[in-house]
């Protein structure tokens, strides 16, 4: 059996094979953002197992579904990593061999953090905290004005073929905005869906640039997450960084929160929570927005990070109830326009 190590960086992705013995089969080798496929396609040809650590959040899903076998590195020490990237392919790859200790193989459908629920669970708690304290800088939020009937949908992970072009399709259709939180290598990988997002008037927000979970992170490392992620959405925009932020399974490290002081964006959270990243069937993604969205809810849904065919195929019967009920579905600078939280 043949061990890969699937490294990131700012451009995309390195994989280096190394056989049973531990010698390097196949050096690093190179794909862009965009090679996904072609990367996968060789781990399929080298019969390889694949190592991918806990700063790369954006493959775990889409590997598995492929038919390979994949297993997260989990590493507590933020000073053995670059200031955006991960430690090496081959060190990933020969992990693997050794049977490290931090080593959890991912279960399909499962999403990059599998088995981590209470360190997830932590991280959002911190955020919910957070907000409820509102430190300055930076301001946090989770929902709109209650006492007007807007409503806005929000889409993580993307931009993600042909997700995110199918919920564009129903968006255009209904003439209604969203806003999108996106990740700065699917960025990268796809400018004409971020064109196109743009192009439609719908609104930009920024999560980060490889999906980590934060409280693996450093600040500084954090920052440049940030920092690289707004460029690359500015440089389709034409404008300033988004003024929106929002991190990754809603996970922040403990505080103070002074690095929010380099970042300029309101942290936004969100109130309404469709589910359909456990994908439970379009059914149970409609009702659950339908049964506990109210004024200034912000809905959390994904148009990237793997199948989310479950997302668009309930989408429509979202939009239509909720326009049916007399809601404005809006962006979120609209929604919280005036709001006193921002």
């Amino acid at each position: 059996m043949m061990h890969a190590g699937i490294a990131w960086d700012a451009t995309g992705f390195h994989v280096a094979v190394v056989d049973k013995f531990g010698k390097i089969v196949t050096p690093a080798h190179g794909y862009q953002a965009d090679e996904i496929q072609a990367m996968i396609d060789f781990l399929h040809e080298n019969g390889s197992q694949a190592v991918i650590d806990n700063t790369n959040g954006l493959l775990g899903g889409q590997l598995t579904a492929a038919g390979i076998t994949v297993y997260r590195s989990d590493h507590g020490d933020p000073s053995e990593l670059p200031l955006l990237g991960s430690i090496s392919a081959e060190k990933l790859a020969r992990m693997a061999l050794r049977g490290h200790p931090t080593l959890t193989r991912l279960a399909a459908d499962s999403g990059t953090h599998f088995g981590r629920d209470k360190e997830l669970s932590a991280g959002y708690e911190a955020g919910v905290a957070a907000l409820a304290a509102q430190p300055a800088p930076g301001g946090f939020i989770d929902h709109g004005p209650r006492d007007d009937a807007r409503i806005a949908l929000t889409f993580d992970d993307g931009p993600f073929p042909p997700y995110t072009e199918k919920i564009l399709d129903i968006l255009d259709h209904y003439s209604v905005p969203a806003t999108f939180f996106c990740v700065g290598l699917n960025s990268i990988a796809h400018p004409g869906l971020m064109q196109r997002i743009r192009d439609r008037g719908h609104g930009f927000g920024n999560h980060t640039w490889s999906h980590p979970h934060l409280p693996d992170l450093s600040e500084p490392q954090i920052i440049e997450q940030l920092r690289r992620t707004g460029e690359t959405i500015s440089a389709f925009t034409g404008d300033s960084a988004p003024p929106f932020f929002r991190p990754p399974y809603g996970a922040l490290p403990p505080g103070p929160y002074d690095w929010l002081t380099t970042v300029r964006a309101t942290t936004v959270l969100w109130d309404v929570d469709s589910k359909d990243w456990s994908r439970p069937g379009e059914d149970a993604i409609a009702r659950l927005v339908l049964d506990r969205v109210r004024p200034g809810s912000i809905v959390l849904m994904h148009d990237g990070g793997e199948d989310r065919s479950q997302t668009v195929a309930a989408l429509p019967t979202i939009i239509e109830t909720l326009l049916d009920r007399d809601y404005r579905l809006v962006r979120v600078d609209d929604l919280l326009e005036g709001s006193s939280s921002v």
